[in-house]
């Protein structure tokens, strides 16, 4: 440590332990007109909107995990041909249900298969599940507070050491890089065993994932 630079600083870190929250998918409806039918698709997209609502709701997804998506990415039409899109965002606790629920989806879209000569097409694609981390973290003051209290402790050991005081805060800089995720109770499948398992109405229940969030700081002091 420089005397003339008159500040100590230490790397402090803070560490956030969050568990899954909910499983989120999603689901996008599409339907294609081709002329002379090209006049009913936004009727026909709502219609079928409504439909997998319907199921989604049926399946066992409250409404108020059933939101809009981002649906007009892929709308398309001209003279001649139209494509209308609508996304649905779609959670739940259970991983189980929300599979479930995806597969009465493509069940519906199966059971109502159009001729391939009908001006109106009627399709679905997926996102698989994706884990939702709960959002109870600490509140951005009371990291800053943790960090400063420990860096403190840090900083008072080698000032003392120095036969100097700490005098105060001068910076607290987080590092852009130093941000790691580390995560528990993966699950690896090499037996081929598992490749070959039928569902069925009982499943394994699984240990929901955890998630070790990092953050680190740089905090300086002023020392006198």
């Amino acid at each position: 440590m420089s005397e003339s630079a008159r500040f100590i600083e230490v790397i402090a870190q803070s560490a956030t332990d969050r568990c899954v929250d909910s499983y989120q998918a999603e689901v996008q409806v599409v339907v294609n007109s081709r002329k002379p039918g090209r006049e009913s698709c936004f009727e026909e997209s709502l219609k079928l909107r409504d439909e997998v609502i319907s199921v989604l709701k049926q399946s066992g997804i409250p409404e108020e995990n059933i939101l809009e998506g981002n649906g007009d990415r892929d709308w398309y039409y001209d003279e001649n041909w139209r494509r209308i899109a609508h996304s649905l965002q779609i959670s739940h606790k259970d991983i189980t249900k929300l599979i479930k629920a995806m597969g009465k989806v493509e069940q519906m879209f199966s059971a109502k298969k159009r001729s391939f000569f009908s001006p109106l097409k009627r399709s679905f694609t997926m996102k698989a599940p994706q884990a939702c981390y709960s959002s109870q973290n600490q509140t951005i003051e009371e990291v800053l507070h943790s960090i400063v209290m420990e860096a403190r402790k840090k900083a008072d050991s080698l000032a003392s050491a120095a036969g100097l005081q700490i005098s105060g805060v001068l910076t607290v800089i987080e590092d852009s890089d130093s941000g790691s995720n580390r995560s528990g109770n993966s699950l690896t499948a090499d037996d081929d065993d598992l490749m070959d398992l039928e569902l069925s109405e009982n499943y394994t229940v699984l240990t929901p994932q955890r998630k070790l969030a990092r953050r680190q700081f740089r905090v300086r002091f002023a020392v006198e």
